[in-house]
This record gives C-alpha cells, structure tokens and sequence, in this order.
C-alpha cells in the first residue's frame, strides 16, 4: 500500500495550490528527503539518489506504477506552481543536482545556454575576435567580425575568381541580349504603325 505522503506527491504533482516548501516537507514522502542533502554556505538541496548523464536527479513517485519526475521540476511546482509554457528550468546555483526551488527560475531556452557553461556561452561572452582582436558586431541573427569577415570574402573571391567572372559575363550577355530583342521589337511596331495608311480627314459628299 503506498504511503499518505506518496498519495499526497502524486496529487501534488497533478493539480494543488502551490506553498512555500520547506526542507523535509510533509508533502513529499520521507524516502524522497532520505536522498536530499543540504549543503551550508550555498544553500543547495542536492540530490544523492537517481542522476541523468548531464548531472540532473530523478525521483519515482506516487502509487504503483509510480511515475519518473525531474527532482528540482517537482520541488519548483510544489512551491511555485507549473513551470509556464515555452519556459524551463534553470538552476541559478549551476549546481544540477540542487533542487532548491529558491535557486531554480523559469526562463527561456536560450537565456539557459547563455547562462550556462557550454560553448554557446563561451562565445557570446566573447566581445573581440580572437584572431584579428576586431570587436564583433550584429549581422542579421548573429554577429562577425567585420575584418575577418573581408578577409573571408577577398580570399573566396580570388579562389574562384575565373568562374565568378564568367558567371557574370554570361548574365551580362543575357541581359544585353534581352534588351536588344525588346528594342527592336520596339522599333519594329513604330516602323508598321508609320507605314500603315491613315484614314482621310475629308468628309465625303
């Protein structure tokens, strides 16, 4: 028989008015603290039981079959309520095992990468090129450096100089020979409008 306070995280889980939640909360069965420990000096709830590969703790919860759950999704929702949609959880601490949820805040996906450790932070943190030290700047959704950028560009253009230039030549002689057809169809139409003969201003009689 599952237990008063399994009953009461599986309901928690499901549709209940949020609270505040305090270490060792009633309404998260014992075996769940039993694998949380309190860390003083940061005040992190970290998590000792059940971790993903990335560092984050699961938790099985409720009566049989009892559900998987993400442990800091589960502290958050009972203390804050359900995380908005379009948002996710980022943990303010950068400790993925806490499940604090006063060191968990719903953002956006990518203020979560930017404010994590991975190489998308590394770079935008990043204010001057490293090779050439030129500042970036914005360029349509990302940003270059613009020397950098030129040099790019002049040493593409001089690899493939022959084939641009014929690209070019034969969309000028298109374009020539486009205009030149409309052009004498143009003078064509003038020359038989001239030619053909014009009706008598005369009345008849």
């Amino acid at each position: 028989m599952p237990s008063d306070s399994q009953h009461v995280a599986t309901e928690a889980m499901e549709a209940i008015t949020p609270q505040m939640l305090t270490f060792c909360d009633k309404r998260l069965p014992l075996e769940f603290w039993a694998r949380v420990t309190p860390i003083f000096g940061t005040g992190c709830w970290h998590w000792i039981g059940g971790r993903s590969g990335r560092g984050y703790g699961f938790v099985k919860l409720g009566p049989s079959p009892k559900k998987m759950y993400r442990v800091h999704s589960v502290t958050y929702r009972l203390s804050k309520g359900e995380i908005p949609s379009g948002l996710e959880l980022d943990h303010l601490c950068r400790n993925r095992a806490c499940c604090n949820p006063e060191h968990l805040e719903a953002v956006t996906h990518r203020v979560n990468v930017l404010r994590g450790e991975g190489r998308a932070a590394i770079n935008a943190s990043k204010t001057r090129c490293p090779k050439c030290n030129g500042e970036f700047v914005r360029l349509g959704k990302g940003r270059s450096c613009v020397p950098c950028l030129k040099r790019l560009h002049r040493a593409q253009y001089e690899a493939n100089r022959d084939a641009i230039i014929a690209r070019q030549m034969k969309r000028y002689w298109l374009k020539r020979d486009e205009i030149l057809t409309k052009e004498r169809a143009r003078y064509h139409a003038k020359r038989t409008s001239d030619a053909s003969p014009r009706p008598s201003s005369v009345g008849r009689e």
